[in-house]
């Protein structure tokens, strides 16, 4: 018996009859007609009302022919008919087992399957079946020659004619491609008018015919691989305005499809189109085409991303509700050999608080017995390693209701093969453990750093427990702390200890050029400190103990001290660090019920080291001849006081033991200083300065009125530097040039830089080499980065980074895993309630949208040019002290390891002491020099406090070799401003100008723009070339040495002295012109000067001569650069 060939338009006209097969199945290379069929089919086996029981939809990737037949053999429910719907039938690997049904169908099914893209084998049990029982429908394209035909008797079936121009248009712009055809004949049909003759005419097709909009998960898959941002947003569009025919709900697992296979490609060994086939388990090509170019459009880092990680806390995912309550305890993983394994748990409390979660391991052994340790594993929710490489738990609870993902990992060995298997329990008290069964598949070649090199296998969160840079040993170039009875000596100068543990001597040797000088001795105490206690008695006396050295390496001194009587015990403890700094940790316990008048510490200055100051609200300069009352306020970012002169000084910054370090910048409102218990005493503490009448001054930080009950326990601490904190190095200044551009395209870097003749190039972030802030090791831009530091590299160029915390971009793989860590990274805040200066509106949308709450809103900006124009970069504050510190140091050795790194930028920064000596080995460790700059926004405003900006970062110095302050200080800015908060000279450091462009008045500090940012250094270097800059001495007006000398307070006077040769910097700090008289010392000079030449600099100062050097006459904000030669 002949085979019935059944057409399009007979199976149309049945289904409008409600005559019914129980079987279609449809195949072929034109899925139009199938379509079409398959929603006539929809429209006419069910009314409405029966299609919640009896209409399923079933995906040919995501089922097989068990379940087809499963689902057929049901019975209605309250219906004459079930209508089951079999879509892309042909990625059914065992579709041939559906004959069995096929052949005794159950007449109240309509099974309807389409098997697209190619036919079945009409030789085989299920066509024969199908020919029998039901109707087997080929569906063929037409060619495109017979297009206009078809065309028209299609629109002919709807009585609309259509110009026989009109239909080769549409042929021709479309093609055979039906399912677009009908999409545009519909829109076309719609624009008709109602009544009369409905006729399609070229001009209507000319009007109305663009670009094909397909609206529908399969297009919107297809515009996400080709990364077509504008089809994808459309049709984003179309859905959100069409919710019932494009539910989320269908959406969601399409793309959750796509990206999971996306990210088995990533896996795959073969990634030819034959071998994704296989990986994926797909029987056409068709398909395999839209992951190639998803391979070619996404990272793998992307792609991990988008599917992998738990974010959110207050609901689970519909996925975790469908799968099966056994499939949610088993884990099953892959990764390489070598590879650090990061992986999550989930946890949801659906009907109580789960209070204190742990986690246990077992061994996880493979079928020959090797075995990863337990030991191996660890949870970062749980605790780690903080900054100081000590060991630290936390307690994690979740809420009712509440997710909280743990982000486990484990060091696979690089022996490792085979699959592991082992187990994981979760804990929690009061409730039932919960034991995962898991299986880790360790197959491939080793993989080099642990896995380090590929941002998205999130290998690095193993970085947050890094002790990298921890030492006992000091930093160059610094040299060993050296302890004598009670002395101790360090690069800087030599401190005498008191039996109660405080300094009771302390002085510096350096020279007023601030280089070490053995013959210089400054003292910076004019007496013993003294911590002291007062009660409405007087001063308590305490009986001293004896001071006891209770550490001694090369790095450090450790010592404590005790005293006591019947109402007090007093323990000071400290810790000398060999850059100057030192800890103090003063505990004072009350054994009896007292009522305290104050406890303070006293600390006497010399005339010579309170010559200038900074901090308590005051600009830094000279310091006041008036007493000074200083209270505190945590409103405002105060608890540093730095009194000194060029070659002498201290830092103090009070604290106690629940000090947490404040944000910087224009964050500071959202995360302030805790004011200490101790010294702030509920705002009653402060801090006066009163000079005496022998020129010593007397600084006193005290605490005022309180009761203290037997057993109290008050932690006065503190911290000193001496300063300066090195030597000056005018010679790195002079041969270290930075070229420093604000363009987001790299392209013109190098030759800039090398026309201009500097020799390093700084790359701030939003750049095309590092797009987003403070994670320079993003997947997609490393090899933009390498390549460009090896170019820069082959021209002897140094290139160094912008790095800090503070922010940290959202772009970061492990962005998710941070928050599940709760603040401890991302800082807790206002979330979309927060409002800073550059967020007057609130946090940007993403921010909204994906975080929610619990963040501070941080740098965002839009790229407008270059490799990534378009996208944006967004970013949230990070807590100060965290593990990310760590994270941050490895990524430095990384970065110097695989980059070729030279350096970093640091702008304004949440780092601390510890961390920054840390960077400062790891950048020395392999004998290379590599510089550290700083830069910082003008602190003395209410947004961040009224804080002085360099005194932010003093406890970092010692660290950093150039310092860039000065964005929003320009350069009216008094002497002793410039000398003190922008120099760096007291310190040890030379800095460059940033806001203040007058290159006369920065000549007098050594310091030029930076180029191209502030500036134009090119003329300036090219003197300093010629100077021989690099190997002369800095004689400035505050040196007592300085060879020349005006008689004009307004007009300073710096020399740089070079064998037989000088450069005299005179410059006007007034608006007005000026006059001085000069006075020269040739014995201080070194030479007989024979001539005065005024030498030409570019766009700054004319070629001329003078005939002497005994007055000027200067106009406002002038200057002048004299060479004296011998």
């Amino acid at each position: 018996m002949a085979k019935k060939e059944y057409t399009y338009e007979e199976i149309c006209r049945n289904i409008v009859a409600k005559k019914f097969a129980p079987v279609y199945i449809m195949m072929g290379d034109e899925p139009f007609f199938m379509d079409q069929i398959t929603d006539l089919l929809l429209e006419n086996v069910l009314e409405e009302s029966e299609r919640d029981f009896n209409q399923i939809i079933m995906y040919g990737a995501d089922t097989d022919a068990a379940s087809i037949i499963n689902a057929a053999r049901r019975f209605p429910m309250m219906s004459k008919y079930q209508l089951v719907v079999v879509r892309e039938a042909q990625l059914i690997r065992d579709i041939e087992l559906l004959s069995n049904y096929v052949k005794n169908p159950l007449m109240s099914t309509v099974l309807v399957i389409n098997y697209k893209y190619k036919n079945l084998d009409r030789r085989k049990a299920l066509a024969s079946a199908t020919d029998k029982t039901g109707v087997l429908f080929e569906s063929k394209k037409i060619p495109d020659y017979k297009m206009p035909a078809f065309i028209a008797s299609f629109m002919q079936m709807r009585s609309i004619g259509i110009d026989g121009k009109a239909s080769q248009m549409l042929s021709d712009f479309l093609g055979n491609d039906l399912s677009r055809l009908s999409k545009e004949l519909d829109k076309l049909a719609l624009i008709l008018p109602e009544k009369g003759a409905k006729r399609i005419t070229p001009e209507l097709v000319e009007q109305n015919i663009g670009i094909s909009k397909e609206y529908n998960n399969f297009e919107l898959i297809k515009a996400l691989a080709m990364k077509d941002v504008l089809k994808a947003n459309r049709i984003a569009q179309y859905f959100e305005k069409n919710p019932k025919s494009n539910p989320i709900q269908m959406t969601l697992p399409v793309l959750f499809n796509y990206f999971s296979n996306l990210l088995i490609c990533y896996y795959t060994k073969d990634r030819s189109e034959a071998g994704l086939m296989t990986a994926l388990g797909l029987r056409g090509t068709f398909q395999v085409k839209d992951y190639l170019l998803g391979m070619r459009n996404y990272s793998a880092m992307k792609v991990f991303n988008l599917i992998s990680d738990i974010r959110m806390t207050d609901a689970i995912p519909v996925r975790w509700v469908e799968r099966s309550a056994d499939s949610r305890t088993k884990f099953r993983g892959d990764c390489l050999p070598g590879e650090f394994y990061t992986w999550q748990v989930g946890i949801f409390a659906p009907y109580e608080t789960l209070s204190d979660v742990s986690v246990i391991f077992s061994d996880w052994k493979n079928e020959k017995g090797n075995k990863i340790p337990a030991s191996a594993f660890r949870c970062f929710n749980l605790g780690g390693t903080d900054t100081n490489g000590q060991s630290f738990k936390k307690t994690v609870n979740v809420s009712k209701g509440n997710v909280q993902a743990l982000w486990i990992g484990s060091d696979v060995p690089v022996t490792a093969s085979g699959v592991y298997k082992g187990k994981v329990t979760i804990k929690a008290t009061d409730a039932k453990p919960v034991e995962i069964a898991c299986e880790l598949t360790v197959q491939g070649s080793p993989i080099a750093n642990h896995g380090d090199n590929e941002g998205w296998r999130k290998t690095r969160l193993r970085w947050l427990d890094s002790s990298i840079g921890n030492a006992d040993e000091p930093t160059a170039p610094y040299v060993p702390v050296q302890l004598q009875k009670q002395t101790i000596s360090w690069l800087g100068g030599t401190m005498e200890l008191s039996k109660e543990g405080l300094p009771q001597s302390l002085s510096t040797r350096y020279d007023q050029s601030n280089q070490l000088n053995d013959q210089s001795n400054n003292p910076v105490l004019a007496g013993e400190m003294r911590f002291v206690i007062e009660t409405e008695n007087g001063e308590e006396v305490l009986k001293p103990g004896s001071l006891r050295i209770t550490g001694r390496n090369n790095a450090s001194v450790n010592w404590i001290a005790t005293r006591k009587n019947r109402n007090f015990e007093v323990q000071c403890s400290g810790k000398f660090g060999f850059d100057g700094l030192v800890d103090y940790q003063i505990q004072v316990k009350s054994l009896g019920d007292v009522k305290v008048k104050d406890i303070r510490l006293e600390i006497p200055y010399t005339s010579y080291a309170a010559k200038y100051m900074m901090g308590l609200g005051h600009k830094g300069g000279f310091r006041p001849d008036s007493v000074i009352n200083w209270q505190w306020n945590v409103d405002k970012h105060q608890d540093k006081i730095w009194m000194g002169n060029i070659n002498a000084g201290l830092n103090f910054c009070f604290k106690d033991e629940n000090y947490v370090r404040p944000l910087v910048n224009i964050y500071y409102g959202l995360g302030k200083l805790n004011l200490p218990a101790s010294w702030g005493n509920a705002n009653k503490g402060g801090i006066d300065i009163l000079p005496d009448k022998d020129g010593t001054v007397l600084m006193t930080a005290y605490s005022g009125e309180r009761t203290m009950q037997k057993g109290d326990v008050l932690h006065y601490n503190f911290n000193m530097l001496v300063t300066p904190v090195k030597p000056l190095n005018l010679k790195e200044l002079a041969e270290k040039r930075f070229y420093h551009s604000n363009s987001d395209v790299s392209a013109g870097y190098i030759p800039a830089a090398l026309e201009a003749g500097a020799n390093m190039i700084n790359i701030h972030h939003k750049k095309d080499v590092y797009p987003f802030i403070n994670y320079p090791y993003y997947d997609e831009a490393v090899p933009d980065l390498k390549r460009f530091i090896s170019d820069a590299h082959s021209k002897d160029l140094d290139v160094r980074l912008y790095y800090t915390t503070r922010e940290l971009t959202v772009k970061i793989p492990e962005l998710w895993a941070l928050r599940s860590l709760g603040g401890e990274v991302i800082h807790d805040g206002p979330g979309k309630d927060a409002r800073t200066l550059i967020h007057r509106n609130g946090p940007h949308e993403w921010l909204n949208k994906n975080l929610t709450t619990h963040f501070i809103p941080a740098w965002y900006n839009a790229f407008k040019e270059g490799k990534y124009a378009g996208d944006m970069d967004i970013s949230v504050i990070t807590t100060p002290d965290s593990r990310w510190n760590n994270y941050y140091l490895e990524g430095l050795d990384w970065m110097i390891k695989n980059l070729g790194l030279d350096g970093v930028y640091i702008d304004d920064s949440a780092l601390d002491h510890q961390t920054l000596q840390r960077a400062r080995r790891i950048m020395d460790a392999d004998g290379k020099r590599r510089l550290i700059d700083i830069h910082s926004w003008n602190h003395m405003n209410q947004w961040a406090g009224y804080a002085n900006s360099l005194h932010l970062y003093l406890e970092l110095l010692p660290y950093v070799d150039r310092t860039w302050i000065g964005e929003g200080f320009r350069a009216n800015n008094t002497l002793d401003f410039w000398l003190v908060e922008m120099s760096g000279i007291p310190f040890g450091l030379m800095s460059e100008t940033l806001d203040a462009r007058n290159l006369f008045r920065g000549m007098v500090y050594g310091m030029l723009p930076r180029l191209p940012w502030s500036g134009n250094p090119v003329p300036l270097w090219k003197l300093w070339d010629d100077f021989g800059m690099k190997n002369a001495q800095m004689r400035g007006y505050w040196d007592e040495r300085c060879p020349v000398k005006t008689d004009n307070k307004d007009i300073p006077a710096t020399v740089y002295v070079n064998g037989d040769k000088a450069l005299v910097v005179l410059a006007n700090w007034t608006d007005m012109p000026q006059t001085a008289e000069i006075t020269l010392d040739e014995e201080l000079l070194g030479f007989k000067p024979s001539s005065y030449i005024l030498p030409e600099i570019r766009n700054t100062q004319w070629e001329g001569k003078l005939s002497s050097l005994k007055q000027c006459e200067i106009m406002g904000r002038g200057g002048m650069i004299i060479l004296l030669e011998k």
